[in-house]
């Protein structure tokens, strides 16, 4: 039987080792090679091993140890997993903590005003893609740099400096990044919100000058490229054949609903809901 002083006088072994203690039945006296010793229980539930991690000796002891094993095989004989139950206490103060965190932190912290923005400004809105595109990006890009702080806190100039350091790397992104955030500011600062007196991308310009593409394929060109479709298959050789009949943007079409198009009149009626300009329009179908 295990003995205070007989733990004491244990040689340290070359590889980890379980000494059972013969008092409590599961109950073993784990010592490492590095000569560290813990005590652990080991038990089935429903005819599963499991084991329950009781804590370090000497800061338990031989006495202490077997008492909390006895109160674990206890629950064991209850029904219920000792082992489990400390996970969900465990679990359940880290969410408190969290909760009292988020309770105790200002309303105009970063983090929470892009929580509030995306609960209440992009899923309501706007379009699905913008939205997801904007959440990403400030969850990207701005809460690295400035979470942990009050919007009110942040000025035009570290806004500016964030930008250029984007830039460098993906000088259209800083220009998203920015509608994104300036979108933000402006909305936390709007009357109704409130959060903030004024935005933080007040004065701020796009660090990038993106130029208009107008190059356009040649009806040679776009033959092949109709030819190539055919070859793609479903869905994308019919969507790309069909970007091409109705000069559509790419989420339009792809999106479209049988209850939007009236084959007997050769009309697609696109619903404002799907449109950029959110505008209802009809597109003639050949």
């Amino acid at each position: 039987m295990l003995t205070d002083l007989e733990i004491q006088k244990l040689p340290t072994p070359e590889k980890r080792r379980e000494i059972p203690d013969s008092k409590v039945r599961g109950l073993y006296l784990v010592v490492q090679a590095s000569s560290a010793k813990s005590w652990a229980l080991r038990y089935r539930i429903a005819g599963t091993p499991k084991k329950f991690t009781i804590g370090p000796y000497p800061a338990i002891s031989l006495a202490e140890a077997r008492r909390k094993a006895q109160k674990a095989l206890a629950e064991v004989v209850d029904g219920n997993d000792p082992s489990a139950r400390r996970k969900a206490d465990r679990e359940a103060q880290k969410a408190a903590i969290e909760a009292e965190k988020i309770a105790a932190a200002p309303p105009d912290r970063i983090e929470t005003v892009v929580d509030a923005f995306a609960e209440r400004y992009l899923a309501t809105k706007v379009g699905r893609r913008w939205a997801k595109e904007s959440e990403r990006l400030l969850r990207v890009e701005v809460l690295p740099v400035f979470g942990g702080r009050r919007l009110g806190e942040i000025n035009p100039r570290e806004v500016d400096k964030l930008l250029g350091e984007i830039a460098e790397r993906a000088p259209v992104t800083a220009n998203r990044v920015l509608a994104a955030f300036r979108k933000l500011c402006n909305w936390a600062a709007s009357p109704r919100v409130g959060l903030v007196a004024s935005s933080p991308c007040a004065g701020v310009e796009n660090p990038t000058v993106e130029n208009s593409r107008d190059r356009v394929l040649a009806d040679d060109e776009l033959r092949l490229v109709w030819l190539a479709l055919e070859r793609v298959g479903w869905p994308f050789g019919p969507v790309g054949r069909l970007l091409i009949l109705t000069g559509a943007r790419r989420s339009e079409v792809a999106e479209m609903r049988w209850s939007e198009v009236d084959l007997a009149n050769r009309r697609w009626r696109l619903p404002g809901a799907r449109t950029k300009n959110k505008q209802a329009h009809e597109i003639p179908l050949s």
